[in-house]
């Protein structure tokens, strides 16, 4: 993709393919000869254009800047918030804005894609809005390491990730959720008005939570470390790392004793540590560490912990852990150690291999509003200073 100093010299080195093909060597020749299609520059397709040669050139600018601004800042066009409640800006990715229009759309251009080639202008605009501007959305451009964007953006935009899921995955990921609803209804009608800190609105952290222990156990993960506050904490503990819910209601009984354990704290403060049997066949261990009152004072205390494992497990490469810490929009912004424990990301000694962070987003924090609790549009825009690529999710 091109900057405004690169469009420029591109359109120089066109202008010297025009008075000498080759001056330009055989790569750009080829190039330049396909915007044409092989055909004059008044003539693609049996369709003919006005301008000739330099208005094709300027067409091809023009769509090219448009993908530009898919990749950049087409997540803010994305379907995101269920509720409606926000429209964030994204007029930069109007026709209009490039001096195309609906004439243009039955026109073909390079894609940008290499596996999709040259297009209609309607086809390219479906593949980009597909990928970036569907329930997903995806903030990548920023990352300066030119090798780790490039691969980001081929995966992002291969067929797989749009392809439709297969049947099975489908009733697996309904069968998540469906466990996650059920197991908050019941807790609702047994035991009303008890303190639980619901995950209602954010159920699908459970298949995603499923997907990755999965994915996990076939590439080689041996374990899964987990921190968390106490928004689903009981969710998680019970269908992500199968604690017996027998035990959990029973910490709802008002008769029952918790100084018969060997802790005394309130159930959603409470870990567990499992081993779960992939569908692939992999075991792989899960831990969901205790937690205070203190909303993400458990993130440095998981990194601990799994560099810990690293070193004791031999796993000089950080391939067979990984740390998951997952977070409510208002407290990744707003608590200061969420920073701090970014910062340790690529410092020899505290290096992890990766962190896999998950941002519930209820779109309040207790009692406050995003627009009365952070000066940014997302919350997640604190990761962006680390070269963190990040995926908008919606929910539903």
């Amino acid at each position: 993709m091109l900057y405004g100093d690169q469009a420029y010299e591109l359109e120089a080195l066109y202008d010297q393919y025009l008075n000498d093909p080759s001056s330009v060597g055989d790569d750009w020749a080829r190039f330049f000869a396909s915007l044409s299609n092989g055909h004059s520059a008044t003539q693609v397709n049996g369709a003919t254009r006005t301008g000739g040669l330099a208005g094709e050139r300027r067409k091809a600018q023009a769509v090219q800047q448009l993908v530009l601004e898919y990749r950049r800042q087409g997540y803010l066009a994305s379907h995101l918030d269920p509720l409606g409640l926000t429209s964030p800006d994204h007029s930069r990715l109007d026709l209009s804005v490039y001096g195309l229009g609906e004439k243009d759309l039955n026109e073909s251009f390079e894609s940008g894609i290499p596996s999709m080639g040259a297009k209609p202008l309607r086809d390219i605009i479906n593949r980009y809005e597909a990928i970036y501007c569907g329930s997903v959305g995806c903030e990548h451009f920023y990352i300066r390491n030119k090798e780790e964007r490039a691969w980001l953006q081929e995966r992002i935009e291969s067929e797989n990730f749009i392809a439709p899921l297969d049947k099975y995955t489908r009733l697996r990921l309904f069968e998540k959720v469906y466990q996650a609803e059920h197991f908050e209804r019941f807790l609702a009608t047994k035991y009303v008005g008890k303190k639980r800190f619901s995950l209602e609105g954010g159920e699908s952290l459970i298949p995603l939570l499923d997907t990755a222990i999965e994915h996990g156990g076939e590439t080689g993960l041996e374990g899964m470390v987990i921190g968390m506050a106490h928004r689903g904490r009981l969710n998680v503990l019970v269908n992500v790392l199968e604690k017996p819910a027998g035990i959990i209601f029973a910490e709802f009984d008002e008769n029952y004793n918790p100084d018969t354990l060997d802790y005394a704290d309130v159930k959603y403060h409470l870990g567990h540590s499992n081993r779960k049997m992939t569908r692939s066949g992999k075991e792989v261990a899960l831990s969901l560490l205790f937690n205070p009152s203190h909303l993400e004072a458990v993130n440095p205390v998981v990194m601990g912990s799994v560099r810990a494992r690293q070193r004791v497990n031999r796993d000089p490469d950080r391939k067979k852990y990984l740390p998951v810490l997952i977070h409510g929009d208002a407290a990744f912004i707003g608590q200061g150690v969420v920073a701090e424990s970014l910062n340790f990301m690529n410092l020899k000694g505290y290096r992890l291999g990766g962190t896999l962070h998950i941002i519930v987003n209820n779109q309040i924090g207790f009692t406050t509003l995003p627009s009365e609790s952070r000066s940014t549009a997302f919350a997640t825009d604190l990761a962006k200073g680390f070269q963190i690529p990040i995926f908008h999710v919606n929910g539903d």
